[in-house]
């Protein structure tokens, strides 16, 4: 470590906690930039087809599988359907 010898584990664990949560950010920033480019591109695929198709676009095309905007309803979901996978096999082994 190049932490001076002064300085408790515990502190260097806060550190590490401090660089992983950057990261971890980091990465998330990443993911969300990805995700925006690639529902774009999805909609011009579609739109796309749709010409090819002759067939006129609907107003939503695009947005059905969009991620919510918050980041706070999503990690919300994103829980009740972790909660609902638990609950599952308990609901079959009551019947």
């Amino acid at each position: 470590h190049a932490h001076s010898s002064y300085i408790s584990s515990d502190n260097d664990s806060e550190f590490e906690d401090a660089d992983m949560k950057k990261e971890l950010q980091k990465l998330r920033e990443k993911h969300m930039k990805e995700i925006s480019e690639l529902q774009a591109f999805q909609r011009n695929e579609i739109e796309r087809l749709y010409k090819e198709l002759g067939k006129t676009l609907p107003p939503n095309v695009g947005l059905l599988h969009a991620a919510p905007p918050s980041g706070r309803r999503r990690r919300a979901s994103k829980h009740k359907l972790k909660a609902g996978k638990l609950l599952n096999p308990m609901v079959q082994q009551l019947k």
